[in-house]
């Protein structure tokens, strides 16, 4: 007796709501397994046979999620790559389309075969791809399935990715594990990245852009990717040839052809920053008689600020201006104070011996903290093929394969407090923000070092501060009497360089001080990192209330959390040394404090 006998046989006149009248069909679907038993074992229903629209029982509860079911039916014989419904689909293709990703592998250890086409040509890998159900992407490929393995159209999995875009993430997971970006179709000799191009929503173009080999190779009408976008999406073409000249395949014209290496490039926005700087310091001096008037100076600012302007526009991509200036300009910032500072100031006056001790000790301190900051490696998490594919296989069995628990693009278990940096490029640990001011990521490995980092820099910009206060009242420097009328005018007026110093000391102090302070109550009275404390709503071990965290797992009072911040011992109080590149659950440690504070209450 086949299915279709058994829904003809239903009785009639039966509650259509009472599962223990159902037809076998809809208890499959509904995955009543007991009703499912009942019909199959009392009425000998064969499994295997499909009904008239060559549809399998094993069909519907794949498509409907139904575990127990499926298990049964197996039990009974079902035959696992069964070909049914208008596009000859097996129970695979049909979970596939339905992003159960915990189906497609309980159906994968009954033996279904993820080769098999449909009838548009598509294995399970490729239906994945074009619904970017990205967990069943990288469940397949760990699987053992060929990840550039083309369809019957003569397309790879990550060409159909780019066609279908819906965000980065299955072009990013299919790259992170092996598929080529070099492979053209092969029916129109298209490239990935001329797809990237011509889909309307790009989002696989700058990932796609990094790794193709060949930039100049042409497609089977003899369009190359910056031809194709030529006339229709300029801003592509231009980071086309902007890539092409980094690369040193296309000859660099005029200026560029001078600055054709990144080391370059940066030591030219660190020079032009500083030149600006001192520049526009001269330009302010009073005593320089080329420059009287007040409108003349900051006319002549202006033409400093537009030829500095032009001069990085023409030599530097504006891609790595964003990623290098803040860097550059800190960096010259810090120079021309100390420059002033040492020039100007230290030789006509005098800030005593005790003030001359701390500034002596802690500016070089101050260079090494944050030479530290921008080169130790704030926590990037390691990454293997083989513990890729372990995690992805473990999650997506127990159908937990999202971005909460595996990083798309390391494509590993996510630690606890980890989060992917999409500046650097990498999965770090506790990471807190990144930084273009030290041009790096904040983490586990550096975020100590950026705190120290800021208080010292707070320590030097308050000397530099001092200091001027004396310049402008010393007898060898402005010798001006602050009780008088307009003395704060002649204290301007008094140099140039001192003026436009003391500007820039005002200024970073105030958004130093602010920032430090922040990551100060983050870090000591919350302890929760700024990402953490940003997105606090996405942490399953915070407890959000009104946009206020209202409990935290891992905030173990000020000073507990100072001495695991800092990574020391005090006073008979022990930090606690966790790894957080490994930290993938909340350990004894934390849950008992967790217990004691009362969380099970929150």
């Amino acid at each position: 007796m086949n299915t279709a006998e058994i829904v003809d046989k239903a009785p009639l006149n039966v509650d259509p709501n009472d599962p223990n009248h159902w037809d076998l069909v809809k208890a499959t679907q509904y995955g009543i397994v007991s009703r499912c038993k009942e019909i199959v074992e009392k009425e000998g229903v064969d499994v295997r046979k499909p009904d008239k629209d060559n549809i399998t029982l094993l069909h519907w509860a794949a498509i409907n999620n139904r575990h127990e079911v499926v298990d049964f039916y197996m039990s009974k014989g079902a035959i696992v790559d069964a070909i049914g419904g208008d596009l000859n689909a097996t129970p695979l293709h049909w979970a596939v389309r339905q992003g159960h990703q915990s189906m497609v592998a309980s159906l994968m250890r009954h033996g279904a075969d993820p080769s098999i086409r449909d009838a548009e040509g598509s294995a399970a890998l490729h239906i994945a791809s074009q619904f970017s159900f990205w967990p069943i992407v990288a469940f397949l490929i760990a699987k053992g399935v060929d990840v550039d393995t083309y369809d019957t159209n003569g397309l790879t999995p990550l060409m159909w990715a780019v066609l279908r875009s819906k965000g980065p993430d299955t072009v990013r997971v299919l790259l992170g594990l092996g598929a080529d970006p070099n492979l053209v179709d092969r029916k129109f000799r298209n490239l990935p990245l001329h797809f990237a191009i011509e889909t309307p929503s790009p989002d696989s173009f700058e990932l796609l852009l990094e790794i193709t080999r060949d930039l100049q190779q042409h497609n089977g009408k003899g369009n190359s990717p910056i031809s194709l976008a030529s006339g229709k999406k300029e801003w592509m073409a231009e980071q086309i040839e902007t890539e092409l000249e980094n690369r040193g395949i296309t000859r660099t014209r005029g200026v560029r052809r001078i600055f054709s290496t990144k080391a370059r490039r940066t030591g030219l926005l660190y020079a032009v920053s500083l030149f600006f700087l001192i520049a526009a310091g001269y330009v302010f001096d009073t005593n320089n008689v080329y420059l009287g008037p007040w409108a003349s100076k900051f006319a002549a600012i202006i033409c400093l600020y537009i030829f500095v302007f032009l001069a990085i526009k023409i030599a530097v991509p504006s891609s790595e201006v964003t990623l290098k200036m803040p860097i550059c300009w800190s960096e010259a910032t810090k120079t021309y104070i100390t420059g002033v500072g040492l020039l100007v100031l230290w030789p006509v006056i005098n800030v005593g011996w005790l003030s001359t001790l701390i500034y002596i000790i802690c500016t070089p301190l101050l260079h090494y903290v944050f030479y530290k900051t921008v080169t130790a490696d704030p926590g990037y998490i390691p990454t293997d093929r083989n513990v890729q594919y372990s995690s992805i296989i473990e999650l997506a069995e127990n159908e937990k394969l999202d971005s909460s628990t595996l990083c798309t693009s390391s494509l590993i278990k996510r630690p606890l407090r980890s989060k992917y940096c999409g500046t650097s490029k990498k999965l770090v640990a506790r990471f807190d923000h990144y930084c273009p001011w030290v041009n790096n990521a904040v983490g586990f490995g550096n975020h100590k070092y950026f705190v120290m980092y800021l208080s010292l820099l707070i320590v030097n910009l308050s000397w530099h501060f001092y200091a001027i206060s004396l310049y402008w009242s010393s007898e060898h420097g402005c010798n001006i009497d602050f009780s008088q009328r307009g003395s704060v005018l002649r204290a301007f007026a008094c140099s140039g360089f001192v003026t436009w110093q003391f500007f820039h000391t005002c200024l970073h102090l105030i958004w130093v001080t602010l920032l430090l302070v922040t990551q100060l109550h983050f870090v000591l009275v919350q302890g929760v990192t700024t990402n953490e404390r940003i997105r606090a709503h996405r942490y399953n071990y915070l407890t959000v209330r009104n946009s206020q965290i209202v409990h935290n797992a891992f905030n173990r009072g000020v000073l507990l959390n100072f001495l695991d911040f800092f990574e020391i011992n005090l006073c008979g109080k022990k930090a606690l040394y966790v790894d957080w590149r490994r930290k993938l659950e909340l350990g004894p440690e934390f849950k008992a404090f967790a217990h004691k504070t009362g969380e099970e209450n929150v």
